[in-house]
């Protein structure tokens, strides 16, 4: 726990979008030292994602672009 007694979240994501390239990276990592180690392990779809934090990451997207880099996992080029 925090010293704002709010407990730390056991994993973390993160999701970069370079919407010029259509490309992504996005992954979905525990709190823990030892997964820097890997990485690859933790690259899942963004639906995952979104559907673990309850967030839209791509509303504002062409439906089209959205559903191809939604079904993906890992890096996705045009």
């Amino acid at each position: 726990m925090s010293s704002f007694d709010e407990p730390v979240p056991d994993r973390f994501f993160e999701f970069v979008f370079d919407p010029v390239k259509i490309e992504s990276i996005k992954y979905w990592m525990p709190q823990d030292e030892d997964s820097r180690d890997q990485v690859n392990n933790y690259v899942p779809t963004l639906d995952f994602i979104e559907q673990q934090t309850g967030f839209d990451l791509l509303a504002e997207l062409n439906d089209l672009v959205e559903v191809v880099v939604k079904s993906s996992t890992g890096v996705v080029a045009n």
